[in-house]
């Protein structure tokens, strides 16, 4: 009877302990958070610094609640080009996440910017081409993202032109769909005659193709290049001519053409200018905050999933 007795306290004990570690397991795999994933889709950026020396980077995250990019659990960020092994610290001021998704690669994302801070300024122009952004938690987790190529540059500037209007002109490169040029209409705020010695592009991996700039009487709505200029250019096609010259009268209006050449991998889907000038016989320059132009996903095919566990 004791044996019995004894046999049957060791199967309920075994059913207790069995259905107490289920029970522990299903509770633990239901604290246990989910994995969470980053994308970043590489492009060629541009940013003009101005006092803040803050600047805003472009990510996709899975979960509306990613607490672990905010500046309290971030504890090192930096900027490096892979090409250059340049690296620059940097410091996460916010993160600030859309309400409203959207779907990439086949999930729900949330569009989220990344507000980043340059502790030290720079006379000459910071290009990363091949930038990184790393980002280390508190818990020692490593964020790798790639952004693609960026340049950076000073705000100092004089104010002698009034942008009208800025169109982009779309172009296409391998799987990637971004700006072949711009239409730019330009007013002079001058009473004097302004004359434009150059206009440069602000980009990491771009420039503007000279040789087939044109001024124009109107605004056409063609957003064709070809259709524009009467040929097809391609966009890898290295200028011959370094510079673009026009000259304005008194409060005069110009209409002119920029293609793009690009010499990088990634094309870009904002437009920011230098644009060089001189009046009364003095030179001058006034700086074109890049701007977006074209809003596109085609190039996800370049996107990069980074995931990260919070368990």
């Amino acid at each position: 009877m004791k044996s019995k007795s004894g046999k049957a306290i060791l199967v309920t004990l075994g059913v207790v302990l069995f259905w107490g570690l289920l029970t522990y397991i299903i509770v633990i795999n239901q604290k246990r958070q989910k994995l969470q994933s980053i994308i970043t889709i590489p492009t060629s950026l541009a940013y003009v610094l101005d006092e803040s020396q803050n600047f805003t980077v472009d990510i996709w995250l899975s979960n509306h609640d990613s607490v672990f990019l905010t500046p309290e659990v971030v504890s090192f960020a930096s900027l490096m080009d892979e090409d250059s092994l340049d690296e620059y610290q940097v410091e996460l001021k916010k993160i600030t996440i859309e309400d409203e998704p959207v779907k990439l690669d086949q999930a729900q994302y949330f569009p989220a910017k990344l507000t980043l801070h340059f502790p030290f300024t720079s006379e000459s122009q910071i290009i990363l081409k091949e930038a990184k952004l790393n980002i280390t938690i508190g818990d020692g987790t490593k964020l790798p993202l790639p952004l693609g190529s960026i340049s950076f540059y000073q705000n100092k500037s004089r104010k002698a032109f009034l942008i009208k209007q800025l169109r982009g002109l779309t172009g296409r490169l391998k799987n990637q769909t971004g700006l072949a040029g711009v239409v730019m209409q330009l007013s002079s705020l001058e009473s004097e005659k302004v004359n434009i010695i150059n206009i440069e592009l602000i980009n990491a991996s771009a420039m503007i193709n000279y040789d087939y700039t044109q001024n124009i009487e109107i605004i056409p709505e063609t957003r064709n290049m070809a259709d524009l200029i009467g040929e097809e250019i391609p966009l890898t096609e290295k200028p011959k001519i370094n510079s673009f010259s026009l000259a304005f009268e008194e409060k005069q209006t110009n209409t002119v053409v920029l293609p793009f050449s690009y010499f990088g991998q990634y094309l870009t889907e904002q437009a920011g200018f230098i644009i060089h000038y001189e009046y009364l016989g003095k030179p001058y320059q006034q700086i074109i905050e890049p701007i977006t132009l074209l809003h596109s996903f085609e190039g996800f095919s370049q996107g990069v999933k980074v995931t990260y566990d919070p368990n």
